[in-house]
C-alpha cells in the first residue's frame, strides 16, 4: 500500500566548506514525500572490486569502540568516525541498538531512511557470522516489536523482517523508542550480492514516511528524524568530514568525521557557502542545479538547464551521475578504458584533464580531475586512477545530478 500527500514545504540549508559540509533541517513530522527521488540504486549498478570486504580486524576496531565502558572512546561532544568499508558501499559508522546496548557497523546513507539490522535468526545473506553483528531482541529489555511483517529492498538485496522499536544510540546520543527493521531473511534480487562490509544501514535522509508492510501504511521515522523531534540535539545539523586521500583496495582504513547538532571547532571561524536545499522534494539533501560545464579546451561543454534539475548528495555511489549524454559526451573526449566493472584513466593524464563546474544551488563548485578522479591503490600493489561517470535518465522522474564519492570526498574530508 502506497500513499501520497502533498509535501510540506520547507527551506533546508547545505552549508558548504572545502573540507566539510553541515546540513540542517527544522523539525520534521508526519509528512509524506511526493516521490523517493533519488533511492538506492538498481542491482545493475552495484558493481565493483568483490575482493574489497571489510576485514574483521577493521570491524573489531569498530566495535571495540562501543564495547568500551568509557562513552568517549566512541564519541566525544557528539562525533564518531566514519570508516572506509569497500568502494561499492563507502562509509560505514559506529552504533549500538537496544539495552543494553549491542553494537553495530553501519553503512551511512544520505539518500536512504529505514534503519535496519539484521536478527540473531537472519537467514540468507546475512548468515555471515564472522562478518556481521547479530540483534538478540531476547537480550534488550527496550525492544518492541509493532508489526510482523516488514519488507524493503536496499542495494542488490530484498530483506524480510519485523518493525519494532528500540534505544538507539549514536556520537554519544540516545534515542528512545527508534523504529527500525529486524531483518529475518536477506534475498539477492539476482546472481550477486554485495551485501557486505556492513550490518545495517544508518538512513538520514531529511524525512521518513514509507510504507514498510504489505498490509498498513506504518509511520516509521528515520533516526534523523526521532533526534530532531526529540530534541536531542543542540542545534539540528549533522556535519560531515569524510575519509580522504589514497584509498588501499585490500585494506581501506581511511577514517573520517560525523557530528551531530554541533559543528567541529576546527571549523568554527571558517567562512561557509550556503545554498538551500529544493523543496520539490523532502525526502532527499538535494539542491536545483542550474548550469553544467565541461571545460574542455578544445571541445567545451555547457549546458543551462532549462527543465528542473536536482543535484542529491550521496554517500553510497562511487560515481558522478549525470543527465542526458553528459556521461557519453564526457568519455569521447578523454582517453579512458572501460572493463565491465568500471573505467579507469591514467594516473599521469590527470593534470591534462579539464575542470568540471556545477551550478548548484546558486553556486560555482568546480572539481579538479584530481577531485573528480578516486585515485587507489589496487590489488597488486599499483595505483589505479577511477573516472566513473553514469547517466541519470530514465532512472528519476526529472533531471538528477548525483553528487557521490568523488564529489563528497572533495568537499567533505
Amino acid at each position: 500500500m502506497v500513499s501520497c500527500r502533498l509535501p510540506l514545504f520547507a527551506l533546508y540549508l547545505v552549508v558548504f566548506l572545502a573540507d566539510a559540509a553541515i546540513f540542517t533541517s527544522p523539525v520534521q513530522r508526519n509528512i509524506e514525500p511526493i516521490l523517493e527521488l533519488l533511492g538506492r540504486h538498481a542491482a545493475e549498478e552495484s558493481r565493483t572490486f568483490h575482493e574489497a570486504r571489510s576485514n574483521t580486524q577493521r570491524r573489531d576496531i569498530v566495535q571495540a569502540a562501543l564495547q568500551s565502558g568509557d562513552d568517549a572512546t566512541a564519541s566525544a561532544d557528539n562525533q564518531t568516525g566514519i570508516w572506509d568499508s569497500s568502494i561499492l558501499n563507502p562509509y560505514i559508522v559506529p552504533a549500538q541498538l537496544g539495552n543494553p546496548p549491542q553494537p553495530f557497523r553501519l553503512l551511512l546513507d544520505l539518500a536512504w531512511d529505514t534503519l535496519f539490522v539484521p536478527a540473531a535468526d537472519c537467514e540468507g545473506d546475512c548468515e555471515d557470522f564472522d562478518q556481521k553483528s547479530h540483534f538478540y531482541l531476547d537480550d534488550s529489555s527496550t525492544y518492541v516489536k509493532l508489526d510482523p511483517r516488514a519488507e524493503l529492498v536496499y542495494g542488490t538485496d530484498r530483506f524480510f523482517g519485523e518493525l519494532a522499536t528500540d534505544t538507539f544510540r549514536i556520537a554519544g546520543l540516545e534515542i528512545s523508542d527508534q523504529y527500525f527493521v529486524n531483518v529475518h531473511r536477506a534475498n539477492p534480487l539476482g546472481f550477486l550480492s554485495f551485501y557486505f562490509g556492513y550490518d545495517g544501514v544508518l538512513g538520514l535522509a531529511p524525512r521518513f514516511d514509507h510504507p514498510l508492510t504489505s498490509t498498513t501504511l506504518t509511520l516509521a521515522p528515520s533516526p534523523w528524524s526521532m533526534m530532531v523531534n526529540q530534541s536531542v540535539l543542540d542545534h539540528n545539523l549533522f556535519a560531515l568530514e569524510l575519509p580522504s586521500g589514497v584509498m588501499d583496495i585490500r585494506d581501506p582504513d581511511r577514517r573520517g568525521e560525523i557530528t551531530f547538532g554541533n559543528i567541529s571547532e576546527k571549523y568554527a571561524s571558517s567562512d561557509f557557502v550556503h545554498m538551500p536545499l529544493s523543496n520539490y522534494s523532502d525526502q532527499v539533501w538535494a539542491v536545483e542545479a542550474q548550469s553544467l560545464t565541461w571545460e574542455n579546451e578544445t571541445h567545451p561543454i555547457h549546458e543551462d538547464f532549462v527543465n528542473l534539475t536536482l543535484a542529491g548528495f550521496d554517500t553510497t555511489s562511487w560515481f558522478i551521475g549525470l543527465p542526458g549524454d553528459w556521461s557519453k559526451n564526457i568519455y569521447a573526449s578523454v582517453k579512458h578504458k572501460c572493463s565491465s566493472i568500471l573505467c579507469t584513466v591514467n594516473c599521469d593524464q590527470r593534470g591534462e584533464m579539464p575542470n568540471i563546474t556545477f551550478g548548484i544551488g546558486g553556486k560555482k563548485i568546480t572539481l579538479t580531475p584530481f577531485d573528480y578522479v578516486d585515485e587507489m591503490m589496487g590489488m597488486d600493489d599499483e595505483m589505479v586512477c577511477l573516472f566513473d561517470v553514469y547517466p541519470t535518465d530514465g532512472r528519476y522522474p526529472l533531471n538528477a545530478i548525483v553528487l557521490g564519492k568523488p564529489f563528497m570526498e572533495t568537499f567533505y574530508r
